[in-house]
Formats: structure tokens, C-alpha cells, sequence
């Protein structure tokens, strides 16, 4: 019994070893990817306090239950800020036509009361309402501290479904 238990826990301690091996990072690696983080924190950051930012949707929740939608295409599914224009555009593939003639919705208009704050930890939080022809949408974006990665939370005055939108904020660049 002491041999089976033995045999075992080398067996286990091996393994152990294999697989750390195999996923483990030199901490050069580690510190150019915490600088690359850091960088493109940096950007995001800037580019929400200037009021001239996208963020294209990687991942997208929808509704109370967060049915998720993993592979959107990202150039019809959106929230971009240009100054004081601003438009929050979902349009789904799923064979119907939405308002937006694309499946889904688009409110497009002025952005208005734009707050942001940053809290203990670093994260960024950037919120604005969107007022535009027949229909408004508030938007809250969180962009968390030291990389580029944010939510964009999306409700509407009219109804309690909230959506979310995943991505990277970037920098808009006019494309």
C-alpha cells in the first residue's frame, strides 16, 4: 500500500512539474505583456477623456438571463463617442430586419452629461446618455485598470433589458 501510495504521488509530482513548465513565462515575457497592458490602458484612458473612442463588440449579453452572443461582427456591433456625437449600433444575423434594417438597433445623436471617475483599484468608469431621434440609450462603460479590455452597458429608458457589450476601447480613428 505504501508503494501504490508512493508510486502515485511521484506520478502526480511529475505531472505537476510537466505542466508548469510547459505554461510558465520568463518574467521577461511577464514584464513586456504587463507594459504592453499598461500602454494600451493608457490609450484607452485617453481616448475616453477626450470623447473620442470605439469600442467594437468582441462578446455581447443581452437581457436578464445574459444570453450571449460570442462572435458578433464587430463592424455592426458598436458604441462610438466623436466629440459630442455618439451612436450605439447592435445588429444581430438572425434573418429578421430590426429598426435599424440590419436585425438589431441603432440610436444614434448627442451625447449628453458624460461622468468620469476612477476608483481605489484603477478601474475607469465613463457614463453618458445618448439622445437621439425617437429613441435614448444610457451608456456606462467600465474599462479596467492596467489594459484596454471594458464592459459597455447599454438599458434604454423604454425597457429594463440591459445590454452588454465586451471589447477593447480604442482610440477612433475615423474608419
Amino acid at each position: 500500500m505504501k508503494r501504490y501510495i508512493l508510486s502515485l504521488f511521484t506520478i502526480l509530482a511529475a505531472m505537476a512539474a510537466i505542466s508548469s513548465c510547459s505554461t510558465s513565462k520568463t518574467d521577461e515575457e511577464r514584464v513586456l505583456e504587463y507594459r504592453v497592458d499598461s500602454l494600451a490602458h493608457v490609450k484607452a484612458d485617453r481616448a475616453l477623456q477626450n470623447k473620442h473612442f470605439v469600442i467594437m463588440a468582441e462578446r455581447i449579453s443581452l437581457g436578464r438571463m445574459g444570453h450571449m452572443y460570442n462572435n458578433p461582427r464587430r463592424e455592426t456591433n458598436f458604441v462610438y463617442v466623436v466629440d459630442n456625437d455618439g451612436v450605439v449600433q447592435l445588429a444581430f444575423d438572425n434573418g429578421r430586419i430590426g429598426l435599424n434594417g440590419l436585425g438589431g438597433v441603432t440610436v444614434r445623436g448627442s451625447v449628453s452629461k458624460p461622468r468620469y471617475k476612477v476608483d481605489k483599484k484603477g478601474n475607469i468608469s465613463y457614463s453618458y446618455t445618448i439622445f437621439g431621434t425617437g429613441a435614448n440609450a444610457e451608456v456606462d462603460i467600465r474599462l479596467f485598470a492596467g489594459s484596454d479590455d471594458a464592459q459597455a452597458y447599454i438599458t434604454s429608458p423604454y425597457h429594463s433589458e440591459r445590454m452588454v457589450i465586451y471589447g477593447k476601447v480604442q482610440p477612433y480613428n475615423g474608419n
